[in-house]
């Protein structure tokens, strides 16, 4: 009868251990399934994201940790440009987004409802390279010659003002509007010099290809800037979300500053070596303080003279309301 008595005891610990194990796998099915999903764009370089706040705080795993505390798994979807963001927004196919504030001011005017909430970089830089022989000297040298920009974007926003304030009459230059064939073009000797983007211009540089004739290294005021978007009905409905991605982004900022020779494996593109990664990025005195993702009177003034560049040049049909368009409020929840 003993050996009957343990015999059952062993049995019904057995029929527990197993119950509780159901249990367990159970309440971890039930726990996957309750877990919400928060798909954030970014512009991709390959399979790599653009450098900013946002990919510091991927590389660092900050937005994973911010966003399951709150019960989110988070997705990246890479997009070419902003163009391909500005679709994904308008067709719900993500909730947020980092990219130039150009096409995020396309965006509003279009009537997609969305907000900006956040800068992932308040300066991007630009600039005009020349041919290594070059004989120009000066801005006002490319009058007669070809240079490479493509419009509607803000690297012609940027010859324009460059123009402007070097006496350059634009009307004596030969301007080739060139997308992604810009660089093979100017490589080639097709043309006279290429106004681009920091990260071409490192690459060139660092290639013996192109000397810098002028770039916004030296006058913040003529770069632009990487903005964070969100569609309004996801932020209304998920209110949480938007703040734990700039606690994220914050935590990114912080880690930045504090960590600057870390920061460049999270900022390395696969198309460039760590020499032109850290002249990419390196050009702040004060370290990394650009990936502050505080909105600031600068980052509104700059959105504000974008805005009227876009409307008196036709490439968008209605003024977008700044003060509509930008919500800092969840960057203050956020502090």
């Amino acid at each position: 009868m003993r050996g009957k008595s343990k015999f059952h005891i062993a049995l019904i610990l057995v029929c527990f251990a197993m119950l509780f194990s159901g249990c367990g796998k159970q309440g971890e099915k039930q726990s996957k399934a309750q877990e919400k999903k928060v798909v954030i764009g970014n512009l991709a370089a390959g399979n790599v994201m653009v450098g900013d706040s946002l990919a510091i705080a991927k590389y660092q795993k900050y937005l994973e940790e911010e966003l399951n505390t709150i019960g989110y798994a988070v997705e990246y979807v890479g997009l070419a440009n902003g163009p391909a963001v500005n679709e994904a927004l308008a067709a719900n196919e993500i909730d947020f987004a980092s990219y130039g504030d150009l096409p995020a001011l396309v965006l509003k005017s279009n009537d997609i409802d969305a907000k900006v909430i956040a800068t992932s970089a308040n300066i991007s830089n630009m600039g005009i390279v020349v041919q290594p022989d070059s004989d120009i000297k000066t801005v006002k040298d490319l009058e007669g010659k070809k240079v490479i920009c493509t419009k509607g974007t803000v690297l012609q926003k940027y010859l324009y003002q460059i123009a402007a304030d070097n006496d350059l009459d634009l009307d004596k230059v030969e301007i080739i509007n060139a997308g992604a064939d810009g660089n093979a073009l100017f490589t080639c000797k097709e043309a006279d010099a290429f106004v681009t983007t920091d990260f071409e211009i490192q690459l060139l540089k660092e290639n013996k290809v192109a000397e810098i004739l002028v770039d916004s290294r030296d006058d913040a005021s003529y770069a632009t800037q990487l903005l964070f978007v969100g569609r309004t009905k996801y932020m209304d409905e998920n209110p949480e979300v938007p703040v734990a991605i700039l606690k994220a982004l914050t935590r990114a900022y912080e880690f930045a500053k504090s960590n600057p020779s870390e920061v460049y494996p999270a900022l390395k593109c696969s198309a460039a070596s760590d020499e032109v990664i850290k002249a990419i990025y390196d050009f702040d005195d004060e370290k990394f303080e650009y990936l502050n993702p505080e909105i600031t009177a600068e980052s509104l003034s700059k959105l504000e003279d974008l805005n009227v560049f876009l409307k008196n040049n036709g490439f968008i049909a209605n003024d977008v309301d700044l003060e509509q368009y930008v919500d800092s409020s969840y960057y203050e929840k956020a502090k």
